[in-house]
């Protein structure tokens, strides 16, 4: 899969961001542009509202939703690793908010 190179990207969907759960950590390094169309893809391919920000030089990314679009999320991601040099560093069980968002 080519994935086009973008410069910048949007910035976190507040309701994903505030009221969402931390599902994966991608490598660090990868192009900002590259993390946001492999996220979007990703939200697109399992039907999951997804969404990402950078902690710690690490994307994060975070998911809004039941139990049901949190299983297929994580399965595509799964599925994902790897394509357009975007790395999978972890996936994580259903719950967990980031250190950044302490406040939950």
């Amino acid at each position: 899969m080519q994935i086009p190179s973008h410069s910048a990207h949007p910035p976190c969907d507040p309701e994903v961001f505030t009221r969402g759960e931390l599902i994966a950590i991608l490598q660090a390094g990868a192009p900002t542009g590259e993390v946001e169309y492999w996220v979007k893809f990703a939200a697109k391919e399992s039907g999951a509202r997804l969404d990402w920000y950078t902690e710690g030089g690490y994307p994060q990314v975070m998911h809004l939703g039941n139990d049901q679009t949190y299983a297929k999320a994580i399965e595509t991601i799964k599925a994902m690793n790897g394509l357009g040099g975007v790395k999978v560093k972890r996936t994580l069980p259903r719950g967990r908010i980031s250190h950044f968002r302490r406040d939950r």
